[in-house]
């Protein structure tokens, strides 16, 4: 019996109303044992599915910790080779400046801080 077959079945038998059954046959009662196999496979085809859905979500959720994890290890790499190349550049441009002042500038430089 098809699952909808099923729910308006048990619809039926909920309201003692055999007449419109789909899981009537003739007039014994042996329709009610049939149709509580069928509720029985139902359920149990249903909670096997959801298992697995819940099965399949976890390892999604677990594939994107990793995805994560992995992602943010690039991250840290990435800013540490930003850090060493701004260290550089600085010490480039401090350079540069050293170079363009003149040697009593930078005597007065170097005088004023160590009287600091």
């Amino acid at each position: 019996m098809t699952n909808e077959k099923i729910i308006e079945s048990l619809e039926c038998c909920s309201r003692a109303n055999c007449d419109d059954c789909p899981a009537r046959k003739g007039l014994n009662r042996r329709c009610v044992q049939d149709l509580c196999r069928d509720v029985l496979h139902l359920i149990n085809s249903q909670q096997a599915e959801i298992e697995s859905i819940k099965t399949k979500r976890d390892m999604v959720f677990k594939f994107s910790e990793e995805q994560m994890n992995e992602l943010e290890e690039q991250i840290l790499k990435s800013v540490e080779l930003d850090v060493e190349g701004i260290k550089r550049e600085a010490y480039e441009q401090l350079v540069n400046k050293i170079k363009a002042t003149s040697p009593e500038a930078l005597l007065k430089i170097i005088t004023d801080l160590t009287n600091e």
